[in-house]
């Protein structure tokens, strides 16, 4: 599966800036976002993204039904859904994969890790002609710069970077 379009749907700002920030410069991926559930259903049917990143837990319009909602829409049924979330255990992760999400990655994350993280998420599903140029895309996001990144996010969403994202 080709990426190249990535919707990242959660509420705070900072996460917003700092993936938008990582997966555009690390993963050289077009990223659009929405800062609710009701945005992001707008944008997918919109934009057809490739991928949709998407919080769980967000005023309004949850990850939950907002992922309900795309699996009935006819535009973005197919869309692969990653959910992002702060917490999460065992059996929560077999209710999600039941309700049709590709994986989930927890907060808080690594940014420097975080494409390298989608790609395997997706490689679980990929053939294996896909599987290899995923894994290559893999070990490239592991030496890209983070620093820089993460000050940028910071900085962009008003808040002080606190140093290096080892």
């Amino acid at each position: 599966m080709k990426v190249e379009k990535i919707l990242l749907v959660d509420d705070e700002p900072f996460i917003r800036k700092l993936c938008e920030l990582t997966l555009t410069q690390v993963g050289r991926w077009q990223v659009m976002s929405a800062d609710g559930g009701a945005g992001g259903l707008k944008l997918a049917s919109e934009k057809c993204p490739d991928l949709i990143l998407l919080d769980i837990r967000m005023p309004g319009m949850d990850g939950i039904e907002t992922l309900a909602a795309l699996k009935k829409g006819p535009k973005t049924s197919q869309i692969p859904v990653i959910f992002v979330t702060a917490s999460i255990q065992r059996h929560e992760m077999d209710k999600y994969k039941q309700l049709g999400v590709a994986g989930v990655i927890t907060k808080p994350f690594d940014p420097m890790k975080l494409p390298a993280e989608i790609t395997a998420i997706l490689a679980e599903s990929a053939s294996v002609g896909e599987q290899e140029k995923l894994d290559g895309q893999a070990e490239f996001y592991e030496f890209a710069g983070i620093n820089d990144i993460c000050r940028r996010a910071a900085e962009e969403a008003g808040k002080e970077f606190a140093g290096s994202a080892a």
